[in-house]
């Protein structure tokens, strides 16, 4: 009998055990475990397995069941509670399967950050204007270049989505647009959100000239109607494709509504990644 009772006392602490080998898992303080055992003996992964998290982890191991374990232990080592973990683990679901078709996106003329092979491709509808964008695009962007942990499986674009509601995005937006006709995208996009809290719309021009773009080219092109028109039918197709904010990111066309935290986010991208090379439900 007492040897029966510790087989299932084994049976049972198993999947907690397992979750915790060699990552975020380690070393949980007493009640980060209990919660991080509550949400994984009740999630089901988005993929590879139909079972609780827990029960995966011991019975069909996969990349992603590692990955979404790590994140909940990640979350309740932070002190989330079990409802605000589970649904960041629903909404990061919802976002990497896709809820319907895929976004339409123009991607003809981007300027890509990232290595040119990179077969997953991450677009975000931005405003020059939003607080929250100037901080994670340029996170984003030394992310997907050489030595970030997105290199060589993403590569990143931005679609102009200028706010009304912030003073200057829409001449941010025409700015960034010349920019890019000039062929200078990134490193003008990168300034004028260094200079966020200095934004006057009459340094835009003179902002290009320090790049070495030629300042009466770049402003003939801000007073070009087509480039006015290129920015209006960026913000026109977010609208088509359910933007309602900035940043908002789109992973292989499909619109990203979990955690906008740079690792959080990392780690959904390099999940698809893992779809997309096939390795998604191999065992980690």
């Amino acid at each position: 009998m007492r040897l029966l009772i510790l087989l299932v006392a084994a049976l049972v602490t198993l999947p907690a055990a397992a979750a915790q080998a060699g990552g975020p898992c380690d070393d949980l303080a007493p009640d980060a475990r209990a919660v991080a055992d509550k949400v994984m003996a009740t999630v089901h992964p988005h993929d590879c397995c139909d079972d609780t998290l827990a029960r995966c982890l011991t019975a069909q191991p996969s990349r992603l069941v590692r990955r979404l374990a790590d994140v909940t232990c990640r979350r309740a080592a932070a002190g989330q509670d079990v409802e605000k973990i589970t649904e960041a683990l629903t909404r990061r679901g919802t976002s990497m399967l896709g809820t319907g078709r895929p976004a339409k996106i123009d991607t003809t003329g981007v300027a890509w950050a990232g290595a040119p092979s990179a077969k997953v491709e991450i677009v975000a509808y931005l405003c020059t204007r939003c607080p929250y964008c100037v901080r994670w695009t340029p996170e984003v962007y030394k992310s997907v270049l050489a030595g970030g942990p997105l290199y060589g499986k993403a590569k990143f674009a931005v679609r102009p989505f200028p706010l009304s509601s912030h003073s200057g995005a829409k001449e941010g937006g025409i700015a960034i647009e010349a920019a890019r006709s000039l062929g200078s995208f990134w490193p003008y996009m990168l300034l004028v959100m260094e200079n966020h809290n200095r934004f006057q719309v009459d340094e835009l021009a003179p902002w290009a000239a320090t790049l070495g773009m030629d300042a009466a080219a770049f402003k003939a092109r801000m007073a070009d109607p087509a480039t006015e028109a290129a920015v209006v039918a960026s913000k026109k197709e977010g609208l088509r494709n359910g933007v309602q904010g900035t940043p908002t990111p789109f992973i292989d066309g499909k619109m990203y509504d979990g955690d906008l935290s740079m690792a959080a986010f990392v780690d959904a991208v390099l999940e698809e990644a893992d779809r997309v090379e096939g390795k998604l439900c191999e065992k980690p």
